[in-house]
């Protein structure tokens, strides 16, 4: 079974179906884990490209020489390398897609409406 926190195994049609959320997708070319291969990196990809909620607001990529969880334990020089380019990747999607999120703006209306009240005195 698939789980919430690390979703393989899945059919991948159903699922760039159902997107409508940013999505940010890291593979190993090299993985033979099932909903992690090469096949299913470009199945997901081609299904979000048919998926119109989507856009431009997903990424697949793929690294071609590396296996699955390359990222988390790198052995060596070069994987250390994709593993720091897949970071770089995610470091830059949590800043376009939680940045303004994640800080604190002023209530416009608050703001507005002090203001108003100011030039009534």
């Amino acid at each position: 079974p698939s789980s919430p926190f690390y979703p393989t195994r899945y059919d991948v049609e159903p699922v760039a179906r159902a997107m409508h959320l940013p999505l940010l997708a890291v593979f190993g070319g090299a993985d033979t884990v099932a909903g992690a291969t090469p096949s299913d990196a470009a199945g997901l990809e081609s299904g979000l490209a048919r998926n119109p909620r989507m856009r431009q607001h997903y990424f697949v990529r793929s690294f071609p020489e590396r296996a699955h969880a390359f990222a988390h334990q790198p052995r060596d020089e070069p994987t250390a390398r994709d593993a720091d380019a897949a970071l770089k990747l995610a470091e830059a999607w949590f800043d376009k897609y939680l940045h303004e999120s994640l800080i604190p703006q002023p209530a416009q209306d608050a703001r507005a409406a002090h203001d108003e009240a100011d030039d009534g005195e």
